[in-house]
């Protein structure tokens, strides 16, 4: 036998805990009949008494199973919701000891309180009285039976009878010794009356002792339990990223008292994953619009940002615009088609770019293809193989001016062909080998080229190139409907049959995901905003998550629906799924549907940001300091203003990025009146309340702006090479420019401007390339603000030249204007311990002292509570470290120390300790949540086919580390003073639209997940 007799596994509630507590001292305390076979002396592990403070809970519950000789379940309903009991028990099967399992019936019917991995096992005991409750009278028959079960050849009535034999034998004894103490009373009073001062301080020690050891095991009791939230806590967000909401919710639920208000702690962790797994915004749509048409709708074209082209059984020369923003319908006039139908053809198409027609399509069963250039003379008759070519049907691709091109019903004498064209040649550039007519088609850019995705007559699937029309990928089966999408950076399919629709993987050709539906699929149509897929069936539409397969939104009407699509928007030259809006297209009617962006009335469910006709792919988020406004950078250079507490739209601005220059994130003005954008005309201003640019400086990749609105002056720091701009804050109007050093040979890098105490000098320090190959230097200036003239200017450093040019290459200046310091090192993942750091007195331009790094990958740090601060990877963890290691560049990982400003280094701390917390914490990731100080936490990640990027997504508690909230691999932005954060998802294919998640208590968060579990019921 181990060290222990048996393990009880309970939940820590009544009665489970009463029942436990007996088990443990009758098992330790009974009496055994003679060949029972058990030791004399018996423990019983009951892990609120035996685990150790400060330990590991997980480690010490697995060694205390694997030294238990028998394992005790205290069985209900409630012992099946939770996750840790269950683990207890699939732990002890994993050691081959599932015959030593000891089920005790406490309530409720076998099958719902018995774990389904052991009910085959008999019950040792059975608690429960009438209506399956427990019934505490039958406990005193509970360890008979047990220990019945653990030896041989003994019976419960045995273990029964050798329990009362010693109490009456003890009982005898005692009356013996109440005769005894009669007779001897007397001088048992004499003598008591002198050891009653003795006896006195016994007491006392003994009751010191005993609240020592009470305290020690509520120490133990509150590390258990808060290990145990912690360990329920992931898996809980395990069980919600998974699509299991139901569950997710339950296990944080487990984890939390039942009275909030009992004094039991609450913990951060579990309040953290409830918080996600109740508040995810769900897409609720209400119908907005209905309009009726004069004709059948037989198909639609996506024209432009507002409208479709619906198509009726006959194509004429006139076509119905419906605009999905208004619900209007409009009549459709083409002098294209006009032109087409004078001349023979039946159909005619503009192909545009850039909103601009550039060549006209006449085609039709009846007559060779034909393109000609808008405004040009001329035109080409299409060929295949020098025959020529006749068509019905062409879908165009606007990235690489590509079309496919089909017959429907071939005439008499010619064959049934499906080609792909180029608006730059009459010949076809490949022929696809698909099998009769396609049924759908698709084009998409997979790997910087077009690929065509079609379904032909016969239901087989295939992926083509579209450079020489190979067969990239065939999917068989009897396929009704597909699109393209990108799933976790990868190529991937959508395709769907009459059972349902299915993920497909480009790279294996393997089914990752199987969604069953209740009708056939006749259409599906990807969201990325909403990582979401709207199905067309027979019976209705349908929304799925592409994350987890839950059926999200239907909409099942008497009259069936020919087509069910996203609204979209149109950045630059393509069709981007926006989703927020549903169009549905009847026989004669269509009906439009616009996502509901009101958040719950009681405060804890998610709130949208989002806004019809503003394409949300959202880049970066923001608040204000207050958090009363909040921003969203689009992907398509759109700076869109939400209200940051109820989420209601306030303006946008559809400006472009800078695309020529390096990027830097917008960022709201120093007295929040203005937001300041990297355009493409340069740093604009713009209005915080109107979205207005107010105006734009000219600028050369250089830093953000630094305002004086005391002296109503500004100042952009741009590269060595361009110095800096002094500009009128109200007007934008250049003042002067300075700070070019006159020896500099080239720079890439913005330099750090400094204002003196009383505004009328600027300090200004640069690093720039030198005269020779691999050598940098540090410039100082001090400039005259009023005028830009140059007082003094002296070079502080010229770096040696390091063994690799690669690491050569990766100097950086720091500098914070707070504090005037800098510091000038090498940052770079491949950067080893030892190499120069230099700190450097801004104000003075001096050169404070040259020190060697202390550890590799040494980072310097400039905290939000002042000074300066170095972080580095330990030696240790060095070898496994990297890129393809995702989630190594934890805090876990590294060490820190403050630098004084003499150059010496403090003591170095562990980083994820609470005084390194503190240390490397800066403003932008300081915030209070949940009535908590706390931060955003920054992990190194690597996404595929993405540059490496710092991607916050957690918050955790700065005094002890506490996770408060996980996103996952969506991104957190928070306001300054807390309380509200945004949830959104930045990388280039998959996102979500971004929502603000409210800061609410515990209450009413557990309220919230109870309502939600009974709608999930």
């Amino acid at each position: 036998m181990g060290r222990y007799l048996a393990f009880i596994s309970y939940r820590h509630k009544e009665p489970d805990q009463k029942v436990s507590m007996a088990l443990l001292k009758g098992l330790e305390g009974f009496h055994l009949p003679a060949g029972s076979g058990l030791p004399s002396r018996r423990r019983v592990f009951r892990d609120t008494d035996e685990l150790p403070t400060g330990t590991d809970l997980g480690a010490d519950i697995e060694g205390a199973l694997e030294e238990s000789s028998w394992l005790i379940a205290l069985c209900s309903k409630d012992y099946l919701r939770s996750k840790w009991c269950l683990r207890e028990v699939e732990y002890f099967i994993e050691l081959g000891r599932k015959d030593r399992i000891l089920p005790v019936l406490l309530s409720d019917a076998a099958e719902e309180a018995l774990p389904e991995m052991i009910r085959d096992v008999p019950v040792v005991a059975d608690l429960r009285g009438t209506d399956l409750c427990f019934d505490a009278g039958k406990i005193p028959e509970m360890v008979p039976a047990v220990l019945a079960r653990m030896a041989e050849g003994v019976s419960a009535e045995d273990f029964a009878a050798a329990e009362r034999r010693f109490r009456w034998k003890t009982a005898g004894g005692i009356a013996a010794c109440i005769l005894a103490g009669i007779l001897g009373f007397a001088a048992y009073a004499l003598h008591t009356a002198d050891l009653i001062g003795e006896g006195n301080v016994k007491i006392a020690q003994a009751t010191e002792e005993t609240e020592k050891a009470r305290a020690a095991a509520e120490a133990r009791r509150k590390s258990a339990v808060r290990k145990n939230a912690q360990y329920t806590a992931e898996k809980s967000l395990a069980e919600y990223r998974a699509g299991h909401e139901k569950e997710a919710i339950e296990l944080a639920l487990s984890a939390l008292p039942e009275d909030l208000n009992s004094g039991e702690e609450l913990s951060a962790e579990v309040l953290g994953a409830l918080r996600i797994a109740v508040s995810q915004p769900r897409l609720n749509y209400r119908k907005q619009y209905s309009a009726d048409t004069e004709s059948d709708i037989t198909g639609f074209t996506y024209f432009d940002a507002d409208r479709l082209l619906l198509e009726g059984e006959e194509y004429s020369e006139t076509g119905t615009f419906l605009n999905y923003h208004s619900g209007e319908l409009e009549q459709y006039d083409s002098d294209t088609r006009a032109e087409a139908f004078s001349e023979g053809y039946s159909r005619g198409y503009v192909i545009s770019e850039y909103d601009r027609p550039r060549y006209k399509l006449y085609y039709g069963p009846e007559k060779q293809a034909r393109i000609l250039p808008w405004e040009e003379d001329g035109g080409r008759d299409l060929t295949l193989h020098g025959e020529p070519f006749y068509a019905d049907h062409i879908l165009y691709d606007n990235w690489r001016d590509h079309f496919l091109a089909w017959l429907e019903e071939p005439l008499e004498g010619q064959d049934q062909r499906t080609a792909i064209f180029s608006v730059y040649q009459a010949e076809a550039v490949t022929e696809l080998p698909a099998a009769g007519m396609p049924v759908v088609a698709e084009f998409y850019e997979m790997q910087g080229y077009p690929e065509i995705l079609l379904i032909d007559s016969e239901g087989t699937l295939g992926v083509y190139d579209t450079k020489d029309g190979s067969e990239i990928r065939v999917f068989e089966g009897n396929w009704n409907a597909a699109c393209f999408l990108s799933q976790d950076y990868q190529p991937a399919v959508l395709a769907a049959d009459d059972s349902g629709w299915s993920l497909l993987q480009m790279s294996t050709g393997q089914a990752v995901m199987k969604v069953e539906t209740p009708s056939p699929i006749r259409g599906v149509t990807c969201c990325p905003n909403h990582s979401a897929l709207l199905v067309c069936c027979d019976d209705g539409a349908r929304i799925y998550s592409l994350e987890t397969g839950n059926l999200i939104w239907s909409r099942i009407p008497e009259e069936p629906i020919r087509f069910a699509l996203w609204s979209r928007m149109v950045p630059g030259r393509q069709f981007h799924v926006d989703g927020n809006a549903i169009v549905l297209l009847y026989d004669r009617r269509a009906e439009i549907w616009s996502l509901e962006a009101e958040g719950d009335p009681d405060g804890a469910e998610a709130i949208p940001l989002y806004h019809e006709g503003v394409y949300n792919r959202s880049e970066q988020v923001f608040f204000t300091d207050d958090g009363s406004k909040v921003f969203i950078q689009m992907a398509d250079g759109t700076l869109a203003a939400f209200d940051g507490r109820d989420g209601s739209f306030l303006w946008a601005n559809e400006g472009s990025l800078n695309t020529t220059a390096s990027h830097f994130p917008s960022l709201v003005s120093s007295d929040q009146s203005a937001i300041w954008r990297d355009g493409e005309n340069g740093r604009e201003r713009i209005d915080i309340e109107t979205g207005e640019i107010l105006y734009a400086i000219e600028d050369s990749g250089g830093r953000d702006p630094i305002e004086l609105p005391e002296k109503g002056l500004g100042i952009l720091p741009g590269s060595s090479w361009d110095g800096i701009k002094c500009f009128d804050l109200a007007t934008g109007e250049i003042l002067w420019k300075s700070g070019k050093f006159e020896n500099a040979v080239r720079s890439e890098y913005p330099g750090y401007p400094m204002f003196s105490e009383d505004l009328e000098t600027v300090r200004y320090i640069s690093m720039e390339y030198g005269t020779e190959e691999h050598v940098r230097e540090i410039h100082w200036q001090k400039i005259e603000s009023r005028t830009g003239k140059v007082l003094e200017e002296r070079t502080l450093i010229r770096a040696p030249q390091l063994e690799s040019a690669d690491l050569d290459e990766r100097w950086r200046l720091a500098a914070r204007e707070t504090e005037g310091l800098a510091a000038f090192s090498v940052e770079a993942d491949e950067a080893p311990a030892g190499l120069p750091l230099y700190l450097i007195d801004w104000e003075k331009g001096e050169v404070i002292a040259e020190i060697r790094t202390p550890g590799p990958n040494t980072q310097v740090v400039f905290p939000a509570a002042g000074g300066v601060a170095l972080r580095w990877m330990e030696e240790a963890c060095e070898s496994v470290y990297g890129f393809e290691n995702e989630g190594l560049y934890e805090d876990k990982y590294i060490s820190c120390c403050r630098l004084n400003s003499d150059g010496r280094m403090g003591e170095t701390i562990p980083a994820n300790s609470e005084e390194g917390r503190r240390l490397l914490a800066r403003d932008t990731q300081l915030l209070t949540f949940a009535d908590e100080e706390a931060m955003l936490n920054v992990i190194q990640i690597d996404r595929k086919e993405r540059y490496n990027s710092y991607a916050p997504h957690r918050i955790r508690r700065i005094s002890d580390n506490a996770l408060l909230l996980d996103a996952g691999e969506d991104t957190i932005a928070a306001s300054p003073a807390g309380g509200t954060v945004c949830i959104y998802r930045d990388n280039i294919t998959t996102t979500i639209t971004p929502y603000l998640l409210p800061d609410v208590d515990a209450e009413t968060l557990v309220r919230k997940a109870k309502k939600r579990l009974e709608e999930l019921q």
